[in-house]
């Protein structure tokens, strides 16, 4: 079995989400977070898997709070 280090000294934030947890911190459709994603407006997944990606959890809620920030400016 294959064992991994802590890094004691790591962002707490550094926490890698799904795609389905994404929709629901954001309530975008996964369609639009791809579109969006291409568009270069939405955090890039990273790949965890053959078959698997996630997104890293500090990216997503920064790209929430700059939303709210922008639509209470107006």
């Amino acid at each position: 079995m294959q064992q991994y280090a802590t890094d004691t000294n790591s962002n707490i934030n550094q926490i890698l989400i799904s795609g389905k947890e994404v929709q629901r911190i954001t309530s975008l459709s996964r369609p639009t977070i791809y579109i969006q994603m291409a568009q270069g407006k939405f955090p890039q997944s990273i790949s965890i898997g053959d078959r698997r990606v996630a997104w890293i959890l500090s990216e997503v809620q920064d790209w929430c709070a700059q939303k709210i920030k922008n639509a209470r400016a107006i």
